[in-house]
């Protein structure tokens, strides 16, 4: 499972908790999944980043590649500001249209 408040897989703890329901007027018995180490209620599966790093199931991509990608993002606006003498959204927007293409 993946710990949204940790960021990382981890084995879940099980624990059982009662709620009351006034419709049925019943007590039901329920597990619930918690990370090891914060106690936070564990919701989404730990999925491997096509890169190898765990991440959570609903992310594209784990924040490793994320990062790797704005830095190289980055670079490339400014050296295509330095290049062209555009502004930064111009230089965005052409690697933009690139990028689509």
């Amino acid at each position: 499972m993946w710990c949204e408040n940790c960021i990382c897989k981890v084995e879940p703890v099980g624990t059982f908790e009662e709620d009351y329901h006034s419709e049925v007027d019943a007590w039901e018995k329920f597990k619930i999944l918690k990370c090891p180490h914060c106690g936070e209620e564990l919701i989404y599966n730990a999925d491997k980043c096509e890169c190898g790093e765990y991440k959570c199931e609903k992310e594209e991509y784990c924040d490793s590649c994320i990062e790797a990608v704005e830095e190289v993002l980055s670079e490339a606006v400014d050296k295509l500001e330095k290049a062209t003498g555009l502004d930064c959204m111009g230089a965005i927007d052409l690697l933009a249209y690139k990028l689509e293409m």
